[in-house]
């Protein structure tokens, strides 16, 4: 499907104007944009990584 497909931050199909949000991040895809995507609630995925970390606890 295209929406999973396409590489762009805001796209728009038949409207004039994208509707996106003012928190959203304010920048482009790969080499494109202004700025980088440290806005609003993408800010924990700009500054962090996914870790795994297990721990052993003796019964």
């Amino acid at each position: 499907m295209y929406v999973n497909e396409v590489q762009a931050g805001i796209i728009s199909i038949n409207q004039a104007r994208p509707q996106f949000s003012v928190s959203g991040p304010f920048n482009g895809w790969k080499a494109s944009g202004f700025g980088t995507a440290e806005h609003g609630r993408w800010n924990i995925d700009f500054y962090t990584k996914v870790q795994t970390i297990y721990t052993y606890n003796p019964a």
